[in-house]
């Protein structure tokens, strides 16, 4: 077993500077120290016995005994002999050594460049970083026996460069797992090409997988890992990832992947490994910083089917989405304004057959927005503000939707090629440009110390140019509209605190706030246009006025818009907003800190035109938010209540951390749909129990989590990845285990070793 290189540096110290007597001199360059010095001058030799220390540029030797032939500038160095300098420790119970060449030869011995040994019966040293093992073993683990090893015939290493390995047989601890024809191993720090280690994995589709992959390090900013990956039943896949820097701040990614699957058709179902379908992906990534505090962002995921994301949810992301959002910007932020460019594309993935095309999805192509943050006016206490947004929103092929009148208000595939609105058919608009004019007026103010009031008006212009042109003219259509109205709200806001704690400056101290606001809000001024476009709101509460576009205003008198935006409610509305917090203030090092740790925040609103409807239901959704951030524990909790369905939305997570920062993490959710007055529940209640893990050791990593559905007693998904650390640091087993309803279960295992040379 070799001693450490420190403990054998102090050992030598201590030799050497106290009670025991020994001898010091200088041959030529070299400084030495021993408890014995003869020369023998005919030889020119010289040979030292006993604690023997020499020192050349930089390196030193110790050993029992050494003899210098000064006429070859060699030192022949024997038991227990160590040989350092700084970039390598050697050791052997003989070592041959010129020291002028640092050329020479080591028997039975090591040699260690960082964390990197390898071992080896005759070692020879070619030059100042070569080295050439025979009956050899290398590894990086400091454990004794170590790891894992990879022991040849012959070992050729150079420090700072690579280890090629002639026959490796692989070894954990001591035990033969694998041998390979040859192993190119890195012996440096920096990034540099070559073979990572493979991994395997499992899954019910695809069988067996085998992944070889491979890095080319192309500069110090850029790089390419490539990878094969062989399926037992889906067949050969190539993936690449391509990453660059181009800055400090820039960087981006493109990662593609390609296989003729066996196991997939059109259809999505197996083939009977008779045919192949192509299938991949390509997912690019960018950010850049650009002169003048501009930004440019892309963000696209392009897939070959609609069931790719469901099938290598491991490769992109989406799985569960209802699109992909491919996209790509300019902004320019201050603290004045904003201004962006962006285009969008989206994938609809709500299709029923996986090849189906996009040619349904509309897409935002460009949008641009302007905006300008609140300033105030010639120091008069008026603030002032406005947005400006422009958006083309556009299709493939048609820009609206077939009704199927036959189906009970249904859009239809079967494109008639005219754009009808008569009858029980009622084709939707769906494509056109919009822009959107926001400026607006406030006037804060306050009442002594106690209350904040803010009166504040906009006004909303809004014009349309829409790209359905009818074969013959429609009552209430129109390719160009306006919509305009102004909006009056004012605020009110008072605070109550209290602090809680000692007198001592220097104690902890929590503050308890607690914020009521009223906030009136009415539209008093508004004209509608008289177009098909924009359907019918004027009894529908104002709490939809968020909502998302779903089938349910394509079936009722919301009709379908481009998004909410364009829907216009008779606003008459109270909101009342309730916000408690605790705040913790902290002394450290003479300084101050503070922390939010409790919020709790409660909202509704009071519609005074639902009020006066013959059916009222003016209470809106009771909105809740708890937010607790603790050292060793943290919950969030949303929860909003229906007043006339008597009904309950709620989701809450907990998460228990100790002082390692292992976690414990339960979620529970249960929610229903509400129908649009709000009165009952639409479908069934879905609840579902999460739990989320995270435990890290010395020896063990484990994250894991699981969704478990209580209505079908099924777990809807289950993922865990456990990381087992040997003794010595030097590898690890990485597992990763995980499940999605409806899609392939997926177990994978890789090894990673640590090749930490110089």
């Amino acid at each position: 077993m070799r001693i450490s290189l420190y403990i054998r540096n102090i050992l030598a110290a201590l030799i050497i500077f106290i009670g025991i007597p020994c001898l010091a001199a200088k041959a030529g360059d070299l400084e030495l120290s021993a408890d014995s010095i003869s020369r023998d001058y005919e030889t020119r030799t010289l040979l030292l016995e006993g604690n023997v220390k020499i020192s050349y540029e930089r390196e030193y030797i110790f050993c029992h005994k050494a003899t210098i032939n000064m006429k070859s500038q060699t030192i022949t160095a024997e038991g227990n002999v160590i040989l350092e300098n700084d970039e390598t420790y050697i050791e052997g119970e003989k070592i041959v050594y010129n020291y002028k060449t640092k050329l020479g030869e080591i028997h039975k011995g090591l040699v260690q460049a960082g964390q990197v040994v390898f071992i080896g019966d005759i070692i020879k040293k070619n030059s100042a970083s070569k080295f050439l093992a025979s009956n050899a073993k290398y590894t990086s683990c400091a454990t004794c026996p170590p790891g894992w090893s990879f022991s040849g015939k012959e070992i050729e290493a150079e420090v700072g460069g690579y280890a090629y390995i002639k026959y490796p047989v692989m070894r954990i601890v001591d035990f033969p797992v694998l041998i390979l024809p040859w192993l190119l191993i890195p012996l440096k720090s920096k990034r540099q090409s070559g073979l990572l280690v493979p991994s395997l994995e499992n899954s019910s589709t695809g069988g067996t997988a085998f992944t070889l992959p491979y890095f080319w390090a192309i500069s110090q900013s850029q790089d390419i890992t490539y990878s094969l990956k062989t399926y037992e039943k889906r067949g050969l896949k190539q993936k690449a990832e391509y990453r660059y820097v181009l800055n400090e701040n820039s960087k981006g990614s493109i990662n593609t992947a390609i296989l003729n699957d066996r196991a997939f058709t059109s259809e999505g179902g197996p083939t009977g490994y008779k045919e192949s379908f192509r299938r991949g992906f390509l997912s690019y990534r960018h950010f850049y910083e650009l002169p003048d505090n501009f930004i440019h962002r892309a963000s696209f995921d392009l897939i070959s089917d609609l069931r790719y994301p469901r099938d290598f949810s491991d490769e992109l992301g989406g799985h569960g989405d209802p699109a992909l959002e491919n996209k790509m910007s300019i902004t320019k932020n201050s603290n004045t304004q904003h201004f962006s460019v962006e285009a969008d594309y989206y994938t609809n993935l709500l299709k029923e057959y996986t090849n189906a095309d996009n040619s349904d999805a509309v897409h935002r192509f460009p949008e641009l927005q302007y905006s300008l943050t609140e300033r105030e006016l010639l120091n008069t206490n008026v603030f002032f503000k406005f947005d400006f947004n422009y958006t083309n929103f556009a299709r493939r092929n048609f820009s609206y939707d077939d009704d199927d009148a036959g189906a009970g208000r249904k859009p239809t595939t079967a494109h008639d090629g005219q754009f009808d609105y008569s009858g029980n058919q009622h084709d939707l608009i769906r494509t056109g440009q919009r822009l959107i004019f926001k400026p607006r007026l406030s006037y804060p103010f306050h009442i002594g110390n106690f209350i904040d009031i803010n009166p504040s008006v906009f006004y909303n212009e809004t014009q349309y140019r829409f790209n359905v042109s009818p074969v013959t003219p429609i009552v209430d259509y129109s390719k160009n509209a306006e919509l305009r109205y102004l909006q009056t709200d004012i605020s009110f806001k008072t605070k109550y605190s209290a602090i809680y704690g000692t007198n001592n400056p220097n104690s902890s101290l929590i503050k308890h706030e607690i914020e009521p606001e009223l906030i009136y809000s009415r539209i008093p001024v508004a004209d509608r246009p008289n177009n098909i476009f924009f359907g019918n709101f004027s009894d529908q509460p104002y709490s939809r006025h968020n909502e998302v576009v779903n089938d349910s205003d394509f079936e009722g008198p919301s009709g379908i818009q481009f998004d909410y935006h364009d829907r216009l409610f008779n606003k008459d509305l109270a909101t009342f907003i309730l916000n408690n917090y605790l705040i913790r203030k902290n002394y450290s090092s003479n300084a101050s800190s503070y922390q939010k740790f409790f919020t709790y925040r409660l909202t509704q609103s009071y519609d005074l035109n639902q009020a006066r409807q013959e059916n009222p239901h003016p209470w809106s959704v009771i909105n809740s938010l708890l937010n607790v951030r603790l050292k060793n524990f943290e919950t969030h909790t949303t929860a909003d209540y229906y007043p006339y369905a008597k009904i309950a939305n709620w989701t809450t997570r907990l998460k228990f951390i100790n002082d390692r920062r292992n976690y414990l993490e339960l979620t529970y959710s249960e929610n229903s749909i509400v129908n649009d007055d709000q009165t009952d529940t639409v479908g069934q209640r879905t609840q579902t129990l999460g739990t989320g893990v995270g435990f890290i050791t010395k020896r063990l990593d484990l994250l894991g989590k699981t969704n478990y559905s209580i209505q079908t007693a099924q777990l809807e998904n289950w993922e865990y990845v456990a990381s087992v650390k040997p003794p010595g640091d030097c590898w690890s087993i990485r597992f990763g285990h995980k499940k999605t309803l409806g899609a392939d279960t997926v177990f994978k295992i890789s090894l990673n070793f640590e090749f930490n040379g110089i």
